[in-house]
């Protein structure tokens, strides 16, 4: 400090050019009283402080408050706002106003620091205060400016003006403080008021934010709103002159950047620059160098893993040290730097305060600091370029693996999968990727932690000498201690997740049926059930949170610890302890403390990774299938050929699901095929493409002449428009595309949308009916340009005329020449078709030609009988009219797509226009600071305001109990060899302060953890409930990637890492401030100097951060998409592996991970800037904010409107009346339903038919409200439905929807999700759904388990599963929506008498495409452009031949329309027809009940045994003879070989098929025991009497 003085004198005196000027401007003789002040500037004091430091404060204000009324004045429109926050304004301006009249007074009363009024002013006081009053004047009208206009550009530079002024004032308020006696007492209150208003300012310019309001209106920003409220930070538009980064042609300058540039981060500038100004957008952002892009690293990785491969064990690590190592190393280097840079402070602090005990010669003193400071400086830059190489190449590696495991999972064989489900994938390409980029970044540790120890020791050990040791050996005890904390800790967090991925299944199932969870009103059953597992998640996290608190009381405690243990023991042992030793070995401690405590961590984290990498290593070298592309057809040689080969989903299994296939399809030929629901069509067609592997080799190879298109019976639609779902990543041409669009029948449909085929169609086909979606991938197979075409019976989708114009022109039109095998269940086709394949139970039976088949098979005919007439000949469409429509389509297909192309040219990204064209909408950004509201939610979560407090009051006493220890350990050390006390004396105190400490951290630690689990649960239970409130129009338009990326990684970071960041930034700052206060206290000039120096690191900060803020947002938003990809092509693989498009889906996913890398790594570099704990607080509140957007979605109309709540009992008729109905999905788009009017009766069966997009599925949207109507009103049995709650409605309706959704959990849950019925009640619905068997078998009864998705159960049975909800739930209104779309006609038949005979009473109403569905309803609605163009009976609809209705029917073809009529007329009983078909369709579902494993067993042991068994009976007398009969007849029957014998006597004899087959399997059940007791008799020579009793159980099970 005397050397300080006396500089500061030195420079006084020279810039004075003499001591006339001085003493006359200063008059030194008038403040003798400040001389007894401990400074070399004694009576100059306040002259210096008033001039040097005050006026030039007082400058600084006024030039930013000039700079800031430049801003004000000449910022556009388009950046100035209106402060809503009328008190603290005029607070601020007159708080200005009050520090600029204290001046004038002060002048006015010459009030002086030396005097009362009795000599004049000294005249640096006047020209001080001069300038104060003027400062503050200026500063008065800014914030009066500011009361009017607000613009964000350069707020902070009043604010740190007003925060400089208040450092100059406190430390002018310390000497004056100090002399209080000595002064006047009207100028120590004058300038305590100042600087107390000072203060109350000062508080405003850190903590106030105002909210604004736009404050103008203007043509040239329509966009920005009149009055919307934006908070600090928000969006706001770019200036004209802020052009973007061209990131068209420029790259990522790093690699051709020069040594200073790297090591001082000076290539991205440009980048900060951009994102200072504005939010950051795409193109401002540079794209990758060829180095860091998917494809070149994946090509590098290949390269070193292929090679592995040929090696006899392959390594997953050895191959990406090969890939990446070079960099890692060079990282290596640096590390080198960084570590010895961790030193620099501690030795030389050691030689700076022994220097200055020992009065050596100040330069010394001077050479030590700049030493401390250079070292210091280098080890930052060392830092920096150690993180950046090592964090590069982990992006590197995290890259390569994505794109690894993306690969092969669309490579994987059938084998593979059957290790490897999309889940276990999915972590791989997350969490384990993830796991691996992290541990990259701390794996230098490995070696470098040992080095640093040992460092420190030696260090240590010449600074205390054995006392080092032994505070060592404290040390050495805390490792295993750590070691079992964080074995614990990793046993917590396996728990822990296994609930995590519990949660997430089950949200994702949830997320992903939401319209069936809307129509059954089920949000609250579903919201408490993941709330269940959410808080048993929680409760291991609680105890993780704990023992992790413990963790790190540990990790602050142990220094503390260690220290008093070392100076206790250095002092017993008679040393003296100097500061130098002192605060030396404590930093040498804080150096320690670090490699101690991460090392046992990276030990974990490399087991755990190493975990990852064998994970990884299986998948890689799983069996995969060949892809390779289909050599080009030869027209002399069949297209398909396969001879006697088995086929089986679990090739494990003795029973194929395929037997002895053998066929021969011609090139060009087009086949049928054809059976029952469940027979194997779909399978076979699986075994075709490859999907389904042969019993002995894996998938079928070699079998196919030419390239294959697919198109699967759940069309597969991923997010894009209509035309790159169609182009599928092939190259445009007009010409083909067209045709495809023609021949699909799409031209009308693109007619109606609104962006036409660039509409953008959201996840899983969302915004398109069914049938749309499978002519769009009818319309992909057409333009592939294939060579064989498979079609899984994609026209069952469509509507009956729409369906025959899709067979016509496109499978048997556009496709002619071309082989074609198609699945179908529509069999008035197939007179049309070439050949006619017809399976059953897994068996081709019969084969031939229509006409054959019809003549001479038994199966055949029988499958002609249950559907009717329908084989009948159709007529063939007029020649010409053909031709007619051929030329209209292609001008309408011609026009569509002109207007498309036309768009999409003005667009200059290739992107299609707005408008109506995107539904799914961009994920929300918000932009600028995190807001306070932001902080404010989590501080509600967390407990509100009181909690808040106490958090804060625990950091409080923490830091007062810290900065305590080193006082008094200030005090020990400065008391020399002989202090005033005993050593005993000065460490008990310095032991009790710091046992004080580190109960308080304990303390804190563990309140950190309570709060914590508090607003996550809170976060979690309001995202989780708004978003279930949510409308469906939201879920339409939000990808389910995006929503499970909140619901995992959003969660995550605030379930885990918030709260331990918040703690490390209040830590931070309660340092800092305590650091500054006892900077103030002790050299209140330094804080003079610091106060700017802390301003100009916070404004880099803000110049910075603004950049790392955006790159975050960009970060996470880009990186949903990457995995959103991943789950498309999963549920997509047969069709992408069908088309060999792997390689195309793997490209883009490559884009999508470079588009997410582009932002990371700017991300990364712009933080090696700044404060890493900084960076972490406030992007993790990212998370806090993105939450909070989920949970501010308007929601739906309230569930239940108090006083508007329907009478009990309602509805009681089931009356409905659509009154002038006018509807739309979305604001911007056309209206659906345009008026329409309907009047339905009680209990009126009424079937709705019309074209695709007539509005059909749209009226049920309306009457569950799942979508509001725009006018009109819906009435049921006369109450408005608009005027009730929405669960008022929904749960008194019941519907059937076309695809049965079930949910993991139980048969009970699927049913009665709120407990509401008994189980009586519930087995009678399983029973009248004839799935009451199916249940009863399993011993768990209604408690059986139900699968994801409800794979456990047939198709037909997840639809009987919503039939037993309907009649659970017993609605006088029932909806069907396509419910028998896709099943066979005599599982149709079934669901259809049951729902006519349970129903009766009830008002019915069903959409069909099987016109034999709905032709015996009462009346049939027919729909046109949302209008009811006819409604009345079918009979009268058919009388009128110009009728729509009328027109659909004939388009079911000639001999299925007389059908319809003779139904229609009465001539024909429906009913009696569909009671045949449904008693086949209850033999079927009798036979699909017994035991699968049961049959695959007795099949192949029982029968080859019997078998040969058989063989071993042949030279038997009469009585064996009957025997050996009998043996024969019950392997035949194993073998299925007498099951329709078995169905005509049991019927006969009305005997169930499903007691007498459960009957049988006793029998064998009870013979194999009987097996095995005669084997163990005759073996122990038993009597072979006594075994008759066994046999006789047998027997016994049979008269059962």
């Amino acid at each position: 400090m005397a050397a300080l003085g006396s500089s500061v004198r030195s420079l006084w005196l020279a810039v004075g050019q003499s001591d006339m000027f001085v003493n006359s401007f200063c008059r030194p003789d008038q403040f003798d009283e400040w001389s007894k002040i401990s400074n070399q500037l004694a009576r100059f004091t306040p002259c210096f402080t008033d001039v040097v430091i005050l006026t030039s404060a007082h400058v600084v204000m006024i030039v930013m408050c000039i700079v800031r009324l430049r801003l004000l004045k000449s910022l556009p429109p388009s950046k100035r706002y209106r402060a809503n926050s009328r008190p603290v304004l005029v607070a601020r301006v007159l708080g200005a106003a009050y520090c600029a009249l204290i001046p004038i007074l002060q002048l006015g009363a010459r009030l002086s620091l030396a005097t009362a009024g009795t000599e004049p002013l000294a005249p640096f006081e006047i020209f001080a205060l001069i300038a104060a009053a003027l400062a503050w004047a200026v500063t008065s009208h800014t914030f009066y400016m500011e009361r009017c206009i607000y613009v964000r550009e350069g707020a902070w530079y009043t604010r740190l003006a007003v925060l400089y002024v208040l450092s100059g004032n406190l430390a002018k308020l310390q000497f004056v403080w100090l002399l209080i006696g000595e002064n006047s007492k009207v100028f120590f209150y004058f300038f305590l008021s100042n600087v107390a208003v000072n203060s109350l300012l000062g508080l405003f310019a850190l903590f106030w934010f105002p909210p604004l309001e736009k404050s103008f209106q203007s043509d040239e920003h329509p966009e920005e709103e009149a009055g919307t409220t934006v908070a600090e930070g928000a969006a706001y538009m770019p200036l004209a002159d802020e052009a973007p980064i061209d990131a068209d042609t420029s790259v990522c300058p790093e690699r051709k950047a020069n040594f200073i540039s790297r090591l001082l981060f000076s290539w991205i500038t440009p980048v900060m620059a951009v994102g200072y100004k504005r939010p950051l957008q795409d193109p401002d952002v540079w794209q990758l160098d060829t180095w860091d892009r998917t494809d070149t690293i994946a090509d590098q990785f290949n390269r070193c893993w292929e090679a592995e491969l040929k090696r006899g064990k392959p390594s997953l690590l050895r191959a990406l040290h090969k890939a990446f190592g070079g960099r890692f190393w060079i990282g290596g280097i640096y590390k080198i730097g960084n570590d010895a840079s961790q030193f620099v402070g501690p030795v030389f602090l050691n030689l700076l305060l022994a220097a200055m005990q020992n009065g050596e010669p100040s330069w010394k003193g001077y050479l030590y600091g700049v030493s401390i400071f250079v070292g210091l400086m280098l080890g930052v830059l060392c830092e920096g370029q150690y993180f950046q190489n090592v964090m590069r190449v982990g992006f590197r590696l995290r890259t390569a693996i994505i794109a690894a495991v993306f690969r092969k999972s669309l490579h994987l064989s059938f084998r593979g999968r059957q290790s490897f489900s999309a889940g276990r994938i999915t972590n791989m390409m997350t969490s384990d990727a993830e796991a691996l980029q992290q541990v990259l970044q701390s794996l230098h540790n490995l070696w470098s932690a040992p080095v640093r120890i040992i460092i420190a020791c030696v260090l240590l050990y010449g600074a205390l000498g054995i006392a080092s040791i032994v505070s060592l050996l404290v040390l050495l005890l805390m490792i295993p201690t750590q070691a079992i904390v964080v074995t614990t800790v990793q046993r917590l967090v396996k728990q822990t997740l296994q609930r995590t991925d519990k949660r997430v299944d089950l949200i994702q199932e949830l997320l992903a049926a939401m319209d069936i969870v809307k129509f059954y009103a089920w949000e609250h059953s579903f919201e408490k059930k993941v709330e269940n597992i959410r808080e048993e998640e929680l409760s291991w996290l609680r105890k993780s949170a704990v023992v992790s608190a413990f963790n790190m009381f540990l990790l602050n405690v142990v220094p503390v610890l260690v220290s008093v243990v070392a100076f206790s023991v250095y002092a017993w042992l008679g040393n003296e302890l100097t500061p130098a030793k002192a605060f030396s070995s404590i930093a040498l401690f804080n150096v320690l403390r670090f490699p101690l405590y991460t090392f046992p961590q990276l030990i974990s984290q490399v087991i755990n990774a190493m975990v990852s990498v064998r994970r990884l290593e299986d998948l890689l070298i799983a069996e995969e299938r060949q892809l390779e592309a289909n050599p080009p057809t030869d027209p002399t040689k069949p297209a398909i050929v396969v001879k006697d080969t088995d086929f089986a989903w679990d090739p494990k299994t003795h029973e194929p699901t395929l037997h002895s296939v053998s066929l021969e399809i011609p090139a060009g030929s087009l086949t049928a095929i054809v059976g029952g629901t469940g027979q194997g069509k779909s399978s076979l067609v699986a075994a075709l493409l490859g999907e389904m592997p042969t019993m002995e080799s894996g998938a079928l190879e070699d079998h196919m002449n030419g390239r294959m298109a697919y198109v699967p019976q759940s069309s597969w639609i991923f997010n894009a428009t209509i035309r790159d779902n169609i182009l599928f990543g092939l190259p445009y041409n007009r010409s083909r595309y067209e045709e495809a669009l023609r021949v699909s029948q799409l031209v009308r449909d693109l007619e109606l949308l609104p962006g036409g085929d660039l509409t953008e169609i959201g996840e899983r086909g969302v915004n398109v009916s069914g049938g749309q979606k499978q002519r769009i991938s009818i319309a992909r197979a057409v333009y592939a340009d294939a060579d064989v075409y498979f079609f899984d019976d994609p026209l069952s989708a469509l509507d009956a005329h729409v369906g025959k114009q899709v067979f016509d022109e496109c499978i048997r039109g556009a496709l002619d020449g071309r082989t074609r095998v198609m699945v179908t269940n529509q069999l008035h086709f197939l007179r049309h078709v070439d050949n006619v394949l017809l399976i059953k139970d897994g068996t081709i039976v019969e084969r031939g030609t229509f006409d054959e088949l019809k003549a001479n098979g038994k199966e055949f005919q029988h499958l002609l009988e249950q559907a009717g007439s329908m084989e009948e000949e159709d007529e063939e469409t007029d020649p010409k009219k053909k031709a007619a429509g051929k030329v209209a389509g292609e001008k309408a297909v011609g026009a569509v797509v002109a207007q498309s192309d036309a768009k999409q040219a003005k667009t200059e990204d290739g992107k299609p226009e707005a408008g109506g064209t995107h539904l799914i909408k961009e994920e929300e950004r918000a932009t600028g600071l995190v807001r306070a509201d932001v902080i404010w939610r989590y501080v509600a979560a967390m407990g509100g305001t009181s909690m808040l407090v106490l958090l804060l009051a625990f950091f409080i006493v923490v830091e007062i109990a810290r900065v305590g220890a080193s006082l008094w350990l200030s005090v020990w050390s400065g008391a020399g060899r002989h202090p005033p006390h005993s050593v005993a004396y000065y460490i008990g105190i310095y032991a009790g302060i710091s046992s004080g400490q580190m109960l308080l951290t304990l303390a804190n630690q563990l309140f950190l953890a309570l709060i914590g689990i508090i607003a996550a649960r809170a976060l979690h239970n309001a995202m989780l409930h708004t978003v279930l409130r949510a409308p469906m129009v939201f879920f339409q338009s939000t990808p389910l990637g995006r929503l499970i990326n909140r619901f995992t990684k959003d969660i995550a970071d605030v379930d885990k890492n918030l709260i331990q960041y918040t703690a490390m930034f209040l830590r931070g700052f309660f340092q800092l401030f305590s650091t500054f206060a006892l900077i103030a206290f002790l050299t209140p000039f330094a804080l003079t100097v610091i106060t700017p120096l802390l301003f100009a690191f916070y404004m880099l900060y803000l110049y910075f951060q603004s950049t790392a803020r955006e790159v975050k947002r960009l970060d996470s938003i880009t990186r949903s998409p990457v995995y959103a990809q991943f789950g498309e092509a999963l549920s997509g693989l047969p069709t992408i592996r069908a088309y060999r498009a792997h390689d195309r889906l793997a490209a883009i996913n490559g884009r999508a991970v470079d588009l997410n890398t582009r932002y990371t790594l700017v991300n990364m570099s712009a933080n090696r800037w700044l404060s890493i704990r900084l960076d972490l607080f406030e992007n993790s509140f990212n998370s806090v904010e993105r939450i909070g957007e989920y949970t501010e979605i308007p929601p739906e109309g309230p569930e239940v409107i108090p006083d508007h709540r329907p009478p009990p009992g309602w509805p009681d008729k089931g009356a409905i009346e659509f009154k002038d109905v006018v509807m739309r999905y979305r604001p911007e788009l056309p209206p659906v339903l345009k008026g329409l009017t309907v009047s339905i009766k009680p209990a009126e069966k009424v079937g709705v038919v019309g074209r695709t997009g007539a509005g059909k599925s749209t009226i049920f949207n309306t009457l569950f409200r799942m979508v509001e109507i725009e006018s009109g009103e819906i009435d049921i049995d006369g109450i408005n439905i608009a005027t009730i709650g929405l669960a008022d409605l929904r749960r008194k309706l019941s519907i059937i929807p076309q695809t049965p959704v079930l949910f993991t959990g139980t048969i009970r849950f699927n049913l009665d999700p709120f407990n509401e019925h008994p189980d009586g009640e519930l087995w009678e619905a399983l029973e009248r759904a004839h799935l009451k068997p199916v249940i009863a078998k399993s011993p768990l009864g209604l408690d059986t388990e139900v699968t994801e998705g409800g794979e456990n159960f047939s198709v037909g049975q997840r639809q009987l599963v919503s039939l037993a909800r309907a009649l659970v739930r017993r609605s006088k209104i029932l909806v069907l929506d396509e419910a028998t779309a896709a099943v066979d006609i005599a599982t149709d038949s079934l669901i259809q008498k049951t729902i006519r005979e349970e129903f009766k009473n009830c008002t019915l109403l069903t959409i069909a495409h099987r016109l034999n569905t709905i032709i015996d309803s009462d009346r049939i609605l027919v729909l046109d452009d949302g209008r009811a163009v006819e409604f009345d009976s079918a009979a009268k609809l058919l009388k009128n031949k110009g009728g729509l209705f009328y027109s659909l029917v004939q388009s079911t073809g000639s001999a299925n329309a007389h059908y319809l009529e003779r139904i229609a007329s009465g001539s024909m009983d429906a009913k009696e027809e569909r009671e045949q078909h449904a008693k086949e369709g209850k033999r079927k579902l009798d036979r699909e009940s017994v035991s699968r494993k049961w049959m695959s067993a007795t099949r192949w042991a029982l029968a080859k045994a019997l078998a040969q068994s058989t063989g071993d009976l042949q030279k038997s007398g009469p009585v064996s003879e009957s025997v050996r009969d009998a043996v024969s007849l019950l392997r035949g029957v194993l073998q299925g070989e007498r099951r329709e014998e078995i169905a005509a006597e049991l019927e006969q004899l009305q005997v169930s098929e499903e007691r007498w087959y459960q009957a049988l399997v006793r029998v064998v059940e009870s013979l194999a025991t009987m097996g095995r007791q005669l084997r163990t008799r005759l073996t122990d020579g038993g009597e072979k009497d006594d075994l008759w009793s066994t046999v006789a159980f047998a027997y016994d099970q049979t008269d059962q």
